[in-house]
């Protein structure tokens, strides 16, 4: 009965929807496979790697997370919206550290840096936790209010966190332009810069649609989600950041003899 009452809400969507799924499921599949194959990559330097193939693969989890949310399951299913696939807290902590081992490939990580996966680990522990006592009535709380993991309070750890580590990361950037006095050096710390400021931007547009959410239905008491071309829209200013990021990571691969890396 379920699968007869899902398959008869997508009977009534049209065409553009269709696209627009067709859309976010091909990026989807791109970052996860550019981030697997970079996972298993150990020339140059395969820390960078494994941080940027970590990032890949978690943007491309979250926004099936996303995707399947718009897709109306977790109302027909609604234990598959707790599936452990949400990593919006790990996001930006993962590219902050890509751009800082990318630029600084002698690094060593330190127990101290284990601080700042605190967030990005308790809510994955919150997803597995209730993902696998979903029918045991043993829960934590659900609230969007004061859950720190899904919700309110976690879209506002999830945007201060990532503009935070855009910041630090343009910063390590700079420092790293000023020092260098190779010219190949610097060129390959621009192309790195380029990278974060087209990310940026895309943030802010993905940031700007989150707020008029906010402000639409907390403020001026208008559901903005029961208008599917604004859901559209501001699905894919998230599937643009994923875009982004598995171009960048083509290219990397597809120029990875001119290495990218910093000695």
């Amino acid at each position: 009965m379920q699968f007869e009452s899902v398959l008869h809400s997508m009977e009534t969507h049209t065409v553009y929807y269709w696209i627009v799924i067709a859309v976010i499921g091909f990026v989807i599949t791109q970052t996860i496979l550019v981030g697997i194959r970079f996972l298993f990559r150990k020339e140059d330097e395969p820390r960078s790697y494994f941080f940027f193939s970590l990032l890949l693969i978690a943007f491309g989890l979250t926004q099936l997370h996303f995707m399947l949310r718009i897709l109306g399951l977790f109302e027909f299913f609604p234990r598959v919206r707790f599936l452990p696939i949400y990593y919006t807290l790990a996001l930006p902590v993962l590219f902050f550290y890509y751009i800082k081992t990318a630029l600084f490939p002698n690094y060593q990580l330190r127990w101290t840096d284990a601080k700042h996966f605190i967030l990005a680990l308790g809510q994955i522990l919150y997803f597995l936790i209730t993902f696998a006592c979903f029918h045991s009535g043993i829960l934590p709380s659900n609230s969007s209010e004061i859950n720190p993991f899904l919700g309110s309070l976690e879209t506002g750890a999830y945007l201060t966190q990532f503009f935070a580590y855009l910041f630090f990361s343009l910063r390590y950037i700079r420092v790293k332009k000023k020092s260098s006095k190779n010219i190949q050096k610097k060129r390959q710390t621009i192309y790195l810069e380029i990278l974060v400021q087209i990310f940026t931007f895309l943030f802010i547009i993905h940031t700007l649609f989150i707020f008029s959410d906010f402000y639409s239905y907390r403020m001026a008491f208008i559901n903005m989600q029961t208008t599917k071309l604004y859901v559209g829209a501001g699905i894919l200013t998230f599937t643009s950041l994923l875009f982004c990021l598995s171009v960048y990571g083509i290219q990397l691969l597809i120029w990875g003899k001119k290495r990218i890396y910093l000695n």
